[in-house]
């Protein structure tokens, strides 16, 4: 049981896992079994916040990591965050990346200096210098693995609205769907690797995901998780990957968004659910 609330002006809860916050890389996850409850009673007023939130992990900022054979259960409820991001000339953010079994698969950006902090940049004793490092840029998930994970049974509420009104104005840009973003498996996956000068991803890497099992349903605003690409005149685009959106009954989906889906439109990179297997002829 896990609690995150303030009746103040903020509740500045950055991460919340149900076994790892942080994840840096050379990590084995297995055979773990967990049961969540994130905030479990609200009281009406109450800033229930967290920026990233996990079932099983919060955040997979490295290569070689493996989740396999573990299972999480429970509810998650979000109704805040103290943290922003931005991207490039577009507009900041609020920051609420949420997955049933990990919140977020995305590289810090840049090589961490000893002693520095991901989020808050330079730590050193008497410089004011903040500077962050946490970019949530591509990394190659070729050398990441997660299979086998048999129930993932996380229900998330994300009670966050903004309003739209009537066109994609108030809305998030292109590069938004890296703030905020929500899958009952996988919140955000920035599935790339090599960059250019101009730092534009080259290749895209494959995550696959068939064999595991989702259940649990996740329900916001859906302009909470709406965003447009450029010049475009309307809202097109959603960054969660959902079973529930406001009541009504969708198929349910596992990523919440992943730069692959988003940017490259290679939708087979993503595998959910596993391809029916045919029974073999007498």
């Amino acid at each position: 049981n896990i609690t995150s609330n303030t009746s103040s002006s903020k509740s500045t809860t950055h991460k919340v896992g149900g076994a790892v916050a942080t994840i840096y890389g050379l990590a084995n996850i297995e055979s773990v079994d967990v049961t969540i409850c994130f905030n479990p009673y609200q009281t009406i007023g109450n800033k229930y916040g967290v920026a990233m939130f996990g079932g099983l992990v919060a955040r997979i900022g490295g290569e070689y990591v493996t989740i396999n054979n573990c299972n999480v259960r429970g509810d998650a409820y979000i109704n805040y965050t103290a943290y922003t991001k931005s991207y490039g000339v577009s507009d900041e953010y609020e920051q609420i990346l949420a997955g049933g079994l990990v919140g977020a698969i995305a590289s810090f950006g840049k090589e961490i200096p000893v002693g520095d902090h991901p989020i808050y940049g330079n730590n050193t004793q008497g410089v004011l210098e903040v500077a962050t490092y946490d970019s949530m840029t591509c990394l190659d998930t070729t050398k990441i693995a997660i299979t086998n994970n048999e129930e993932v049974a996380v229900n998330i509420t994300i009670d966050f609205a903004k309003e739209v009104i009537g066109d994609a104005s108030t809305c998030m840009e292109e590069e938004g769907y890296r703030a905020r973003s929500v899958g009952s498996l996988i919140g955000l996956v920035m599935n790339g690797i090599a960059t250019d000068s101009d730092g534009i991803i080259n290749e895209a890497t494959a995550l696959d995901l068939s064999t595991n099992s989702v259940t649990g349903v996740v329900s916001a605003d859906k302009y909470t998780f709406s965003f447009h690409t450029k010049g475009a005149p309307v809202v097109g685009l959603s960054s969660m990957g959902y079973g529930n959106v406001n009541s009504e009954l969708e198929t349910p989906a596992c990523v919440g968004s992943s730069f692959d889906l988003v940017s490259a439109k290679q939708y087979n990179k993503i595998v959910f659910p596993a391809p029916a297997v045919e029974e073999p002829v007498a």
